[in-house]
């Protein structure tokens, strides 16, 4: 017999997994060997667009976003195309998406700071770009490991010169 209580838990974390499933597979489908540029750019924006709308959801799901980015950067560093998802769209998306309220768990913020690393490593001009968000973001933290970690980020130096790290 199941007591009535139990049910609507089980069902929010059914949702919860089936969404951070959802997440995993929508990155895990964009291939950056077979896609390259415009192409690239506006599938990785779509992709970002709904993501953009779950990412207030429980942990597991969070988890599952920055996880994901991080795997997307990297396929997408591998083939070359670090700069090919620039565009001031996908800085604004990217932005919403690595730099938006704490996430809560350090866990989670050391994730969520991997994936900004793995980003600014396949593309200087989002390093560029994010940089003053990066340092905010690094001041801000308590936990030593994610400053750590966001230190470790490649930013340029002022005026353009080459990264710091």
């Amino acid at each position: 017999m199941e007591i009535d209580g139990e049910q609507p838990s089980e069902r929010a974390g059914e949702i919860q997994a089936i969404m951070a499933s959802a997440v995993e597979s929508l990155f895990a489908s964009i291939n950056p060997a077979v896609l390259n540029g415009a192409d690239l750019q506006g599938v990785a924006l779509r992709a970002f667009d709904l993501v953009l709308g779950v990412q207030d959801s429980p942990s597991p799901v969070q988890r599952s976003i920055y996880s994901s980015l991080i795997l997307l950067f990297r396929r997408i560093g591998d083939a070359g195309h670090g700069d090919s998802i620039w565009s001031d769209n996908c800085r604004k998306r990217l932005g919403a998406l690595l730099f938006r309220p704490d996430p809560g768990s350090e866990a989670l913020r050391l994730l969520r700071a991997d994936a900004i690393v793995q980003l600014v490593k396949i593309s200087p001009t989002h390093a560029t770009a994010m940089a003053g968000d990066i340092l905010a973001l690094q001041e801000k933290e308590s936990a030593v490991a994610v400053r750590e970690r966001l230190a470790s980020a490649p930013l340029p130096r002022a005026g353009g010169s080459p990264p710091l790290r």
